[in-house]
Order: structure tokens, then C-alpha cells, then sequence
């Protein structure tokens, strides 16, 4: 596999309206919110549960969406990829996430932005063994909606604080092994 640790794209509209659409039903419904987020400061945000999966007909057709967007982007069959986290998050306003990596559970990590914002930009750390390899290769973007990133799930990111209250699909990845 001939893959960059970060790599970043432009989906269409539709997926962008359904993905909203189907996270503002379920924050008009109620729907569960995972308790062990880790939005930094709590009350700053909202994180499904792993809607991996869930078997909401809607959800189901917008998750076979990302895994397909994420088989191109890898260069991959779709039989090559199978989820294992999706969460939809809706940052309040100064939520933020703290800096982590995915690679405890998942070889790769798609994420598109749902919506504008002039604050709370992703930045990863491309390399993150000392201070200085950590500064000189970071990267950055400003949530634009429909703009993706799919990563190795090695790389250390965060999401900056904001006061626009940006939203995000992120999905998990494993390699299937096919």
C-alpha cells in the first residue's frame, strides 16, 4: 500500500445535507450521547454513540457512502475496508478535542467537515516523537463543508477551540485483510 499519513478531499453536497439532516433528527429526538467523549472540557459538545453498526436504514446508506469514499481514497476495494467507530460531533461554542491518536483501534480515520467555520481547525502532528519534529511538521485545516481527511490512525491531532461551533462525521477504519 502506497498511502500518505494524511490526505485530504472534497465529497458532494448531498452527502454533506444527509449526514446533517440525519445528526439533526437525532439531536431533535433525543438521541443517546456517548458519556465518555472526549470533548476537553465537558458540556462543550455532543458525540454520538458508535453508530458503526447501527442499523437506521438512513444511517446505513450514509455509512456505505464514507466506507466507499474511504476505499478510493486508500486505493482499496470496498471489501478491503470495514468500519469500526462512526461518531457524528457537534462542537459547542469553545469546545474543542484534545490531542490523541486512533491507532489503539483503527489503521485509518475519515473525517468531513459538515459545516463552515472561521475557527476550530484539525491539526495533526506528522511526527510527534520530540518538540521539534512536532513543529515542523504540522498541519492544518479550517472546517469548509464537505472538505474530508482520511489519516493513519497513528497520527497524533487535535481540534482547536471554537467559537463557531463546528460539526464533523469521523469514521474508523480497519483494514480488512482481504
Amino acid at each position: 500500500m502506497n498511502f500518505p499519513l494524511l490526505k485530504s478531499f472534497q465529497v458532494d453536497e448531498p452527502l454533506v445535507i444527509g449526514l446533517n439532516s440525519w445528526l439533526d433528527n437525532r439531536i431533535s429526538a433525543g438521541g443517546a450521547f456517548d458519556e465518555n467523549n472526549s470533548f476537553s472540557r465537558r458540556g462543550y459538545g455532543y458525540q454520538t454513540e458508535n453508530l458503526a453498526f447501527a442499523n437506521d436504514p438512513a444511517l446505513v446508506t450514509l455509512r456505505e457512502s464514507l466506507l466507499s469514499i474511504a476505499a478510493e481514497q486508500l486505493g482499496l476495494p470496498r471489501s478491503g475496508i470495514r468500519p469500526f467507530w462512526l461518531h457524528m460531533l457537534e462542537y459547542d461554542a469553545y469546545g474543542s478535542m484534545e490531542r490523541h491518536k486512533h491507532d489503539h483501534n483503527e489503521d485509518f480515520v475519515l473525517f468531513i467537515y459538515l459545516k463552515d467555520c472561521s475557527d476550530g481547525d484539525t491539526v495533526w502532528y506528522l511526527n510527534n516523537y520530540d518538540p521539534d519534529a512536532m513543529c515542523r511538521t504540522t498541519f492544518s485545516l479550517k472546517p469548509r463543508a464537505g472538505m474530508g481527511a482520511i489519516f493513519s490512525a497513528l497520527v497524533l491531532h487535535e481540534g482547536l477551540a471554537t467559537v463557531d461551533g463546528k460539526r464533523v462525521c469521523v469514521c474508523g477504519i480497519r483494514l480488512s485483510g482481504e
